[in-house]
């Protein structure tokens, strides 16, 4: 398509005259994924991962007392609350924030947290965007359909992108009609980003009105921020006909995994973090098969490094590749799993507009919100006392779920683990009657 190529030859030509940051990132990329076993590129490895060590034990002060050769291993897990307790400590001095790119997340653990990150960083997190969407079948410049709570692409990022960006706040099916209207009209959007749990549910609704892929123009679906359970890949494909893979990735570092399009294991990004999975009560490597808590390095964040950073996710290593890209290989991940939750009116809301409202709130330690029934709510906050007023939490919930909605907050000290050792930020504990 011509606007297609239009916007594809622009990206790298603009990318060229400012120096051919993103193509020599991209290229570096494509390079070491595609050559896992390579000597040249596990010497490669080693030296991204050395220097990142190397420059946190110079020019960061929370890694200043351990020894300038020291391993991986001698450096702590770091967590969120770790490092938002001593923030300026994991700041490399060498960058003024005004450069920076300051990336704010919540995660599956309900601990909101930023990071900050350098121009470098951002142009490698965008070469690892273009080459592991490839993997599903994008391409630059392609037309998608970025289906989230909120963005902040302005006019001309949405331009350059080719992006259409289409709020589902709201699951109902006026918003379900407008989409698959969307879809159909515009037959140029051949990609669909979004929450699984969401997609499944638009999947649910086209079939329902007895939508078949010959209607659409989508030949790829990402999904991002929990798992891909194995009936949304069908109802997908039935619909679309479309390749559909999971993205593993969080704003504080980027993307970690990408599901190949058998669906058979997730690809690790080894060319830009270096990730362990350790026992879920100590520090120590899992062995093969056992599930382990996510620890990434991330070998270019040299604004704020995060060493051994534990993400809150639990994964399980592959020994066998089954579908032919020879790389390092995780069988699955468990990221998060939200429930769906209902305003007063019994309307369904996406689990993760709690994260979005609670976002602003960067005081938090962590929260959980519970719906006990059709009108009563729960939101467990830890960290929020001397620093915001119950009033706020209740001004923000009530417009989301409703002026007679009956919403208790408490302060706890700790929002309980899973057995698994991951929190739980949404739960539901209502089940609506499907009269």
């Amino acid at each position: 398509m011509f606007g297609e190529w239009v916007r594809r030859t622009g990206f790298w030509g603009l990318d060229s005259l400012r120096g051919g940051k993103i193509r020599w990132h991209y290229t570096d990329i494509r390079y070491m994924l595609e050559n896992h076993n390579n000597p040249d590129v596990i010497a490669k490895r080693e030296v991204y991962l050395r220097n990142i060590l190397k420059y946190a034990v110079e020019r960061v002060p929370y890694y200043s007392k351990i020894d300038l050769d020291a391993p991986l291993t001698s450096f702590p897990v770091v967590n969120k609350n770790i490092i938002r307790d001593d923030f300026s400590s994991f700041r490399s001095p060498q960058y003024q924030e005004d450069h920076l790119v300051k990336m704010h997340t919540s995660g599956s653990t309900g601990t909101p947290f930023a990071v900050l990150h350098d121009k470098n960083k951002r142009n490698r997190a965008y070469a690892e965007m273009i080459y592991l969407w490839e993997r599903a079948g994008y391409r630059v410049g392609m037309r998608y359909l970025f289906l989230k709570m909120r963005t902040s692409f302005s006019r001309i990022t949405a331009w350059s992108r080719n992006v259409i960006w289409h709020s589902v706040l709201n699951q109902d099916e006026e918003n379900f009609e407008n989409i698959r209207r969307l879809l159909k009209s515009d037959q140029k959007i051949q990609m669909i980003l979004c929450y699984p749990s969401i997609l499944d549910n638009l999947a649910v609704y086209l079939l329902a009105h007895g939508d078949t892929p010959e209607m659409f123009n989508v030949s790829t679906i990402i999904g991002f921020g929990e798992s891909f359970p194995a009936k949304t890949h069908k109802r997908l494909s039935k619909v679309f006909g479309s390749q559909n893979v999971s993205l593993y990735s969080n704003q504080e570092n980027g993307m970690l995994a990408i599901e190949c399009v058998e669906n058979k294991e997730f690809h690790v990004n080894n060319a830009s973090y270096h990730i362990e999975l350790l026992n879920h009560d100590s520090d120590y490597p899992v062995r093969d098969g056992e599930p382990g808590r996510i620890v990434v390095t991330d070998l270019f964040n040299y604004a704020m490094p995060l060493i051994r950073y534990d993400t809150g996710d639990i994964g399980v290593w592959k020994k066998d590749v089954e579908c032919g890209w020879k790389s390092l290989a995780l069988s699955s991940i468990d990221g998060q799993k939200t429930d769906f939750i209902y305003d007063t009116k019994g309307n369904q809301k996406s689990p993760h507009i709690i994260s979005v409202l609670l976002e602003p709130f960067d005081k938090l330690l962590q929260y959980q919100f519970i719906q006990e029934d059709a009108k009563r709510y729960v939101l467990k906050l830890n960290g929020a006392e001397g620093h915001y007023e119950n009033a706020a939490f209740l001004t923000l919930l009530k417009d989301l779920l409703g002026s007679d909605a009956e919403i208790t907050i408490e302060h706890v000290r700790e929002v309980p683990a899973l057995s698994s050792g991951k929190r739980k930020e949404v739960i539901c504990k209502y089940k609506k009657s499907l009269e």
